[in-house]
């Protein structure tokens, strides 16, 4: 958001005399003691204060570091997927330093030296320890004795703590990944990102509904700030040479691992935080939304326009309105605006499409609902024993919050919940959660300034857990997140403007999410708001703060914005297609907006194409669920960055215009009206998917597609496998399968995954030796068609090929 620039700091007269000092930096190492995975050091700061710091391998490639006033504490982590292994498995070795003692604690695999005078700490692989991929910086100085970027330590208290800091050397060829959800460059070199859960309102600030303290570098390495506080990492932006990174605590707790590629290093991630469980299959169908559907009427007619128009569709999700007009929540059905919503549900189902409904964890001041739970002691609390207030403009003025830390609140809101489960809802979108109050205190005694960015977490898991066990599968379309989220699919991107440099944005947010150990992720196909210039045609009567908070939770006030009216306005069908172009090669496609999303209000181009496209992503089911296994097993996100599977080749390390969806297909959505993109192709052959035509990479081609393409090839080795037209995910059951290939190499395997009765089978296993390529499984019949080569052959259900 736009914040004026503080000239008069900026032009103030400079004295490098009145610099503060780090005063508290820790200094050297009094003492230290071996424990059963590392060693415990009593160390001073420059000005003498003591301070303990812990230094703990956790596996063979994982090192732990903490450091605290007092004695560390231990405590249970909602971020972590269980509790911190010891690996005792370990040397310790001790030698004379420069100018004080060397401690070397080796896993045999990566070493970690602390050098006790000065104070410092490096991790290199074992028999590299004089070539560290992370070195704590203690000499980034200016001004003579002055530091640029200061050491380990702590800075001046916040709140009545102590903060907690740390800052890493940077190598001057090295690039930085992750930390949530970002819209900004994927390399986050020179930036500064807040670690703070924020409504964004775009998909192109520095806000993020999503951050997580997780960084990876090019070295080989990634780093975990284990905390809920707010922290921000200063990424080169203070120093070129230095990396810090800091937090609202006294508590300084980090994981350094070495997973030497960023994919060995996602895996290590997800074996702390926890991998993903594989969404269940219909979800990965097209969900259609708008903000909102206003009755049973429109739903209906909508989910019926799907199936007149050939238009295949698995989800429809409801809005608030569902609930009536605002304040939201009331979690209870409005029975005007949809009469007999069981009948409608039942409805919809048998039309193959499930029941999406939108909620969020607040309760409205004033309502019956929130009385119940004030009568019960629920909601989080201030410090003065009242419920915390909650400031959420979208679906009214004053709320109080689910408190997640407290188990019988939860199962209170969640009974609420399980009544609409049984009536027929499949799902729910699980919007905001990032308001948590910061003055308050919650019932297990913890603070709002370190639950804020944990409630999306306990959130989304609540209602996870309950799908889960009422359905088998759990599932939820949440907007915000935090450490640990991908442990509760899936989330969205957020609330994105209709115009190409959002759409950007949001496949920036996209990479970065999956930088970041989050393998399954969607976003609102079309744009969720109107074009930003629009908004330039609002009289600033209309657009004051009021009237605008007003116009956005009911049809009646300020009817500029009002949502029986702007959504019927003339909208963009080129940003449309581009976008559903995009939306089909993504974890999870929806359409969603303010403005009326089915595809036969952008025009009869539009309607041909989007059902073109719809209609290839439920081809594409085998591949994208078998992908979706994978990122399971692995934490590789579904949209890949080209830096994820080509680490070594540093033209790929700054990409985030391209990706690959999966590990077979390369795609490159347009961002403008031109169809034009420029395209890297990395190293082996690359078969475009509609004209066979072969590219052999390394290289750049600057293309230009018309509005019916969407640039698009197939890897070589790849092995795609294909099924049906469908107009829901579970139609048809996977008995006849085409694999498209594209140079299959020996020695290849590969399964192809399915999913019965819930759960996740193989269908089929495909494997190439000696240039032949061999076919197994369930399925009845089998296609082979040879891209490349115009050949297409059919197979018996288990049969061979000569390639």
């Amino acid at each position: 958001m736009h914040t004026r620039t503080e000239w008069e700091t900026i032009a103030k007269a400079f004295d490098f005399v009145d610099l503060p000092y780090p005063h508290m930096g820790v200094r050297r190492c009094i003492s230290w003691e071996r424990t059963a995975s590392g060693i415990t050091c009593l160390c001073s700061t420059i000005d003498s204060h003591q301070v303990h710091i812990s230094l703990q391998a956790v596996s063979a490639e994982i090192f732990r570091v903490r450091m605290h006033p007092q004695e560390i504490p231990e405590k249970p982590s909602d971020m972590l997927s269980g509790p911190v292994p010891e690996y005792r498995d370990i040397t310790i070795e001790t030698a004379a330093g420069e100018q004080g003692e060397l401690i070397r604690i080796s896993t045999g695999r990566v070493t970690a030296s602390i050098s006790t005078y000065p104070w410092r700490i490096t991790i290199a692989d074992t028999g590299s320890e004089d070539d560290p991929f992370f070195a704590q910086s203690i000499s980034d100085r200016s001004y003579g004795p002055f530091y640029e970027t200061a050491p380990m330590g702590y800075d001046q208290p916040f709140n009545g703590r102590l903060c907690a800091r740390d800052a890493m050397e940077a190598a001057p060829d090295e690039r930085f990944y992750g930390l949530g959800e970002g819209f900004t460059r994927i390399d986050r070199w020179g930036q500064s990102i807040t670690i703070w859960s924020i409504d964004a309102g775009s998909v192109n600030a520095y806000r993020s509904y999503k951050a997580m303290p997780f960084l990876m570098s090019s070295r080989g390495y990634g780093l975990l700030l284990h905390t809920s506080f707010p922290s921000a990492f200063k990424v080169c932006s203070e120093s070129g040479s230095t990396c810090t990174f800091e937090t609202a605590d006294e508590l300084m707790d980090y994981f350094v691992i070495r997973g030497k590629t960023h994919a060995g290093t996602l895996r290590m991630y997800a074996q702390l935080t926890g991998f993903a469980p594989v969404p269940p299959k219909w979800s990965f169908g097209l969900w259609l939304s708008r903000c909102s559907f206003l009755s049973r009427d429109e739903v209906e007619q909508a989910a019926q326009g799907m199936r007149d128009h050939q238009i295949p569709c698995d989800v429809i999700s409801i809005d608030p309105w569902w609930q009536g007009d605002s304040p939201w929540c009331s979690y209870t059905w409005d029975s005007t605006r949809f009469p007999d919503h069981t009948g409608m549900m039942k409805n919809l189902r048998e039309m193959g499409m499930r029941t999406c409904l939108w909620i969020t964890p607040y309760v409205p001041v004033d309502t019956p609902l929130f009385e119940e739970g004030e009568s019960k002691g629920y909601f989080i609390r201030d410090k003065e024993g009242a419920a915390a207030e909650i400031i959420e403009a979208f679906a009214g003025e004053a709320f109080g919050g689910i408190d997640f830390t407290d188990e019988q609140q939860v199962q209170w809101f969640t009974s609420k919940l399980e009544v609409l489960l049984d009536e027929g809802v499949s799902v729910f979108k699980t919007d905001f959660g990032e308001q948590a109050p910061v003055d308050a205190v919650y019932h297990d005694g913890r603070s709002g300034l370190e639950m804020h960015n944990l409630y999306p977490l306990l959130y989304n898991k609540a209602v996870f857990e309950l799908v889960e066990r009422k359905h088998g599968r759990g599932v939820t379309w949440g907007r915000s997140g935090y450490i640990g989220s991908q442990r509760y699919p899936l989330q969205w991107g957020g609330d994105s403007y209709a115009s190409f440099s959002q759409m950007h944005g949001q496949l920036r947010g996209l990479l970065s999410y999956g930088l970041s150990g989050v393998p399954f992720c969607g976003h609102d196909i079309g744009g969720f708001d109107y074009e930003p210039e629009r908004f330039d045609l609002i009289t600033e009567g209309v657009f004051g703060a009021k009237e605008r908070l007003q116009t956005t939770r009911s049809e009646e006030d300020a009817p500029s914005l009002a949502p029986d009216n702007l959504r019927h306005t003339e909208s963009d069908p080129v940003i449309y297609i581009r976008w559903m172009q995009f939306g089909v090669f993504s974890s999870h496609a929806r359409l969603h907006g303010k403005r009326l999303k089915e595809p036969w209000e952008y025009g009869e181009q539009a309607l041909k194409i989007s059902r073109r496209y719809i209609s290839l992503r439920y081809q594409l089911l085998p591949y994208i669920y078998t992908q979706a296994v994978i990122s399971s097993q692995t934490a590789l996100p579904m949209v890949r960055p080209m830096v994820l599977e080509f680490q070594d080749d540093p033209t790929v390390h700054q990409l985030e215009s391209q990706y690959l969806f999966g590990s077979d297909l390369l795609a490159a959505p347009v961002f403008n009206r031109h169809g034009n993109a420029r395209v890297y192709f990395p190293a082996g052959s690359w078969c475009d998917f509609w004209t066979d035509e072969v590219i052999t990479g390394p290289c750049w081609r600057d293309i230009t597609v018309d509005i019916n393409t969407f640039p698009l090839w197939i890897r070589e080795g790849a092995v795609i496998p294909m099924g049906p037209v469908m107009q829901h995910a579970e139609e048809k059951p996977l008995e006849s399968l085409k694999l498209v290939c594209f140079m299959p190499k020996d020695a290849h395997r590969s399964v192809i995954y399915d999913e019965q009765n819930g759960k996740v089978t193989e269908a089929a296993s495909v494997s190439v030796d000696k240039r032949t390529l061999s076919v197994s499984g369930t399925v009845s019949e089998v296609t082979i068609e040879l891209r490349g080569e115009g050949r297409t052959v059919a197979l018996p259900a288990s049969g061979t090929l000569d390639l």
